[in-house]
């Protein structure tokens, strides 16, 4: 065991303290460059119309077909025939159309001439956004063109505002990031580094362990606020109904609850890992990594690479990678901050240095593999979302993916 003489308390102090400051600032610096919200941009918007936005047809349609770019949530999806004044038309029938991003409405027999709108509203399946708008056309003439009060002012829902979106999607990440990260950087970097420094390994392993339990209370509070805002955003009822009409109808619902299980085992998994006699317990502890790979599954299946129609599970595997090294990453400086710095407080500085000597190097191999990985994915997904320099250059999530980028 390393020895050397006792350093006055306050010198023992500095040096963890600031370093904890530091890796603190970058880890926010990191959660806002890796996970700023631009990537939230997306929905099941209207691709193409029949009647098209706009048109002139001569004599009422017996259909209104609209086709839209994400497949779509059937339970909550909807359009709605309006008149010029924008009061609502009675005898429409919703049916599903060809496919899953297709909705066609039965038009009344024999409107009579004038312009009318559809009001539309979706729920995306594949990322489980909610978008909603309007288009008119005319049955007639030019002559028979009128302006339209635009619907939707008295018959839009109340939704979560996009602050709520954000801040609930950045819990939940946060959540997943923390929890994730726990076992990986602990058994390849915290405890190697701790060997020379035996005596002090079971405060170390009190503070992993508490910092487990407090990841997982994080991941399941983040998750539920982000299930509470989504069921506001898409549902009927009272907020219990909202919430349990979201779990039971929606795709969003299923794959919610999928997180949760998933979250729950990993804690169960880590309360059985050995966290000092890692080897004792090797069955657990690569149950422990197996869980934190598939963490990241069910935010992926609903993220914007499950709206991909061509290449959709390469596209999940992919965004599963990104979130799975950015949470790597991010956990991995929430650990050296509040886990393995406040605890070489008490050690003697060569002791100190000789354990940041193992551990910063594997942490670096860590992080570097992490940020490879990370811009690897995320130019994959800048060609999936952007697919052109002009839109990299003019769009949010072009701008965004710019910023990224630069920072790695």
């Amino acid at each position: 065991m390393l020895t050397a003489d006792i350093p006055h308390p306050a010198d023992r102090r500095a040096m963890p303290w600031s370093a904890r400051r530091i890796c603190s600032v970058f880890l926010l610096a990191v959660i806002a460059t890796v996970w700023y919200p631009a990537t939230a941009t997306a929905h099941a918007a209207l691709e193409s119309s029949e009647p098209a936005g706009g048109d002139i047809v001569p004599a009422s349609p017996p259909f209104v077909t609209v086709r839209f770019t994400e497949p779509l949530e059937r339970s909550y999806s909807r359009m709605v025939l309006h008149d010029s004044a924008g009061n609502p038309v009675a005898g429409t029938t919703l049916s599903e159309g060809d496919d899953a991003f297709t909705m066609r409405l039965a038009l009344p027999a024999n409107l009579g001439n004038g312009t009318y709108s559809i009001l539309w509203r979706t729920l995306s399946t594949a990322d489980g956004h909610t978008a909603q708008n309007y288009f008119a056309f005319t049955i007639g003439s030019n002559a028979d063109i009128a302006s339209v009060v635009i619907p939707g002012a008295a018959s839009a829902e109340a939704t979560a505002s996009q602050w709520a979106r954000t801040l609930s999607r950045w819990a939940a990440l946060v959540g997943l990031a923390l929890l994730l990260a726990a076992w990986p950087v602990w058994s390849e970097v915290v405890r190697p580094a701790l060997g020379g420094v035996w005596r002090s390994g079971p405060g170390f392993v009190r503070r992993m362990k508490r910092y487990v339990a407090i990841a997982t209370f994080l991941a399941i509070g983040g998750s539920l606020a982000a299930l509470v805002v989504q069921s506001f955003a898409i549902a009927d009822g009272s907020p219990f109904d909202k919430v349990l009409n979201t779990l039971g109808q929606t795709r969003y619902g299923r794959l919610w609850l999928a997180r949760i299980a998933l979250i729950v085992i990993s804690a169960l998994v880590l309360a059985a890992c050995g966290w000092w006699f890692t080897r004792r317990r090797e069955a657990e502890g690569v149950a422990a990594w197996i869980v934190a790979a598939a963490l990241p599954i069910p935010f992926s299946l609903i993220a914007h690479a499950a709206a991909q129609r061509n290449g959709r599970l390469f596209a999940v595997a992919a965004d599963s990678v990104h979130l799975f090294a950015a949470s790597l990453w991010i956990g991995g400086l929430a650990i050296l901050a509040f886990v393995l710095l406040p605890g070489l407080r008490g050690l003697e500085p060569l002791q100190r240095r000789h354990v940041l000597a193992i551990a910063i190097p594997r942490f670096s191999v860590l992080a570097l593999i992490s940020m490879a990985s990370i811009g690897i994915t995320g130019f994959y997904a800048g060609w999936l979302h952007v697919g052109n320099l002009t839109a990299l250059r003019t769009t949010d999530y072009g701008k965004t993916l710019i910023v990224k980028l630069a920072v790695l």
